[in-house]
């Protein structure tokens, strides 16, 4: 005897058109495909061209109720229609996870919390804000948070500018990163950092730190701070495990020492500061900074 199309095989059972048919992965044109008789659900079909309600190079299963034939979107679909063969609507994607992802990004002055005693001025024909720091000590800082970052899951922060100076600075970027003006803590964090009052060129430092007392350690990269134009920044958090530091999309450096596995930070979601430490004139000029991740709770914590 033979069971039933799409049970399990036992010792036996004869082999039967329809159970092999269930069984094997038919490639049909979508004429074949349309008139196929009989059918079973869970069947698996891949159609070799369009028409008839199929897409070339598709693989169909057939539903529960055997009545329609669930297109596998494996290759390129813009979700900018309700249906499964283009992964339904981008926008119910991202209602789903309004409370789960952070997609923190500023660009303008107004973008971010800005305090200090420099200056940040729009320049909006070379679409960046100016921090200038003119007398030794003075500091500005752009930041905005307010949404727990979720260090136990991959983030990555990316911010375009550049410094003016690598001697005599000081300048803090990336995520949750403290003021420029203010010491140095073991909260939950990653960036960049750059410190100098000896008169001595300084590359960027990559810095994380867990949440433990003394974690909070730098790793020396091959990037120098200073920058005639514009530099793509971006740092990749992966959980527990490293801090990778990019330049204009090459890996300049990695970071494996107290990289934060959990919890999470509010504060400073996006920082960017800098401050002069003696009586010349700096400036750190930002272009764009966003921090791309998952929000620790649904209550925005």
């Amino acid at each position: 005897m033979s069971a039933p199309p799409g049970t399990a095989w036992a010792p036996g059972d004869l082999i039967s058109a329809a159970r092999m048919t269930l069984m094997s992965f038919l490639k049909l044109t979508s004429a074949q495909a349309s008139a196929l008789n009989p059918k079973f659900p869970g069947q698996a079909i891949f159609v070799k061209d369009t028409g008839v309600g199929f897409n070339q190079d598709t693989v169909y299963v057939l539903n529960t109720a055997g009545n329609a034939w669930i297109p596998m979107a494996g290759g390129k679909h813009k979700h900018d229609a309700d249906t499964d063969i283009n992964g339904g609507f981008y926008s119910d994607i991202l209602v789903a996870n309004a409370t789960k992802v952070m997609n923190m990004q500023a660009s303008v002055l107004g973008d971010y919390m800005n305090v200090g005693t420099g200056t940040a001025t729009e320049e909006p024909t070379s679409g960046r804000i100016a921090l200038t720091c003119a007398a030794s000590g003075n500091f500005r800082h752009l930041s905005r948070g307010g949404v727990g970052l979720d260090f136990g899951r991959q983030s990555t922060f990316v911010f375009k500018g550049n410094s003016t100076a690598n001697i005599q600075f000081t300048a803090r970027i990336g995520a949750c990163m403290e003021n420029v003006n203010d010491a140095a803590t073991d909260t939950r964090k990653y960036g960049i950092e750059a410190c100098d009052s000896a008169g001595t060129t300084q590359n960027w430092q990559i810095i994380s730190a867990t949440g433990a007392g003394g974690s909070r350690t730098n790793t020396s990269t091959t990037s120098t701070a200073l920058q005639a134009a514009a530099t793509a920044y971006r740092l990749l958090h992966n959980v527990g495990s490293s801090v990778q530091f990019f330049v204009n999309n090459t890996l300049n450096q990695t970071k494996s020492t107290n990289i934060p596995a959990s919890g999470s930070n509010s504060i400073n979601n996006l920082s960017a500061g800098y401050r002069t430490n003696n009586a010349t004139s700096k400036t750190l000029y930002v272009h764009h900074s966003r921090l791309l991740g998952s929000v620790s709770d649904t209550a925005f914590t």
